[in-house]
């Protein structure tokens, strides 16, 4: 499963942002949400499937790997120069606790009623968040000053990150983190 998390994120991560770059961030963060929304929902009808439940792992990897550059490009639009720390605190520490809290209230949800509903509830937070989501407006972004193709500019991106010290470290350390919480989640 963690296998079928990761082949996402590493086909499609280094093309994401750049493809991200083009589009508006509040309709690539709504359509994520209603592909994982809908492969949610699909989850209890393949049970007994290995393959579709592979599948539908990779689906929610890909969207997944689409919606956090867009959301993360959000931030410094709408937050002044001076805070974009306490604004990616405050976003941490918020995705912590829900983690913290969650996952246990999940795990009563699929003792107390079974897994087919602990998978529609997953649906149902995605569809409420593309619904928040269709409520918000962000400054536009920045025109871009010159025209490259979106694989000119994740090479780009690649080659910036492999050139620097400190990305390529932080990229390491995003590497294992995800890979952790990957084999925490499959466990």
């Amino acid at each position: 499963m963690v296998i079928a998390e990761i082949i996402p994120v590493l086909l499609l991560a280094p093309i994401a942002g750049a493809v991200v770059d083009r589009l508006p961030r509040i309709p690539v963060m709504i359509g994520a949400d209603l592909v994982r929304a809908g492969l949610a929902f699909a989850l209890p009808f393949v049970q007994g499937h290995v393959a579709a439940v592979y599948a539908v792992a990779v689906g929610l990897s890909a969207a997944a790997v689409f919606f956090n550059p867009a959301a993360q490009s959000v931030l410094p639009a709408i937050v002044r120069e001076r805070d974009p720390v306490a604004a990616n605190s405050g976003l941490w520490t918020a995705a912590v606790i829900s983690q913290v809290v969650l996952a246990p209230l999940a795990g009563i949800v699929v003792v107390s009623f079974g897994y087919t509903q602990a998978f529609w509830i997953n649906a149902v937070s995605y569809l409420l968040s593309a619904l928040a989501l269709r409520r918000l407006t962000i400054p536009a972004a920045p025109a871009m000053t010159t025209r490259t193709s979106w694989y000119a500019d994740a090479t780009a991106g690649i080659a910036a990150m492999a050139g620097h010290r400190l990305l390529r470290a932080l990229a390491a350390g995003q590497f294992l983190a995800a890979l952790s919480a990957g084999a925490t989640g499959a466990l």
